[in-house]
């Protein structure tokens, strides 16, 4: 995703609010800022299991109820 704003999204049946990256052979955010995202349980921003993730220039904030805590491995960048 290339200068593409995630942002306003709400989840209420899962734990995953911004983007779910499940196991993806590639998942790469440039100059895509992931912002006021929510979800009940897990990351509001982006959950993370599995698979390769490049993260550049791309800003994780003021996700709720955090930008990422849950993710096997760790969004690279990403601060809760």
């Amino acid at each position: 995703m290339t200068s593409t704003p995630v942002g306003g999204n709400r989840s209420l049946l899962a734990q995953r609010g911004g983007i779910a990256a499940i196991n993806s052979t590639a998942t790469t955010l440039t100059s895509s800022p992931v912002s006021a995202n929510s979800a009940t349980l897990g990351a509001g921003g982006i959950f993370r299991l599995g698979g390769v993730m490049t993260i550049t220039t791309s800003p994780i904030t003021r996700n709720t109820p955090n930008n990422c805590v849950g993710s096997v491995p760790a969004v690279p960048s990403c601060t809760n």
